[in-house]
């Protein structure tokens, strides 16, 4: 972004004078989004190194799911019996 002066984006310019920027992120993989959030929720990418297309998303969600070997936390946290409503108190 700092090839661009103010004036080529007044928007975005604004947005980070009124809002917290942050110059650096941390990932577990240096890469896409989805298999960040895939390490959140699993501690693993589940083999996916790349951003999905529209397509696999709809077959995840419709025909067979995203699974991942060891499970996520969520199984975790079912197989203890806590309610994610309980962690919220």
């Amino acid at each position: 972004m700092k090839c661009y002066s103010h004036s080529h984006l007044p928007v975005l310019n604004a947005l980070a004078r009124e809002f917290v920027i942050c110059d650096n992120w941390f990932a577990s993989m240096a890469g896409p989004t989805w298999p960040n959030r895939f390490f959140v929720h699993a501690a693993s990418s589940g083999g996916l190194d790349h951003s999905p297309s529209t397509q696999e998303i709809v077959e995840w969600e419709t025909l067979h799911g995203f699974a991942f070997q060891n499970g996520t936390i969520f199984d975790r946290l079912t197989s203890l019996k806590i309610k994610m409503a309980d962690l919220c108190r």
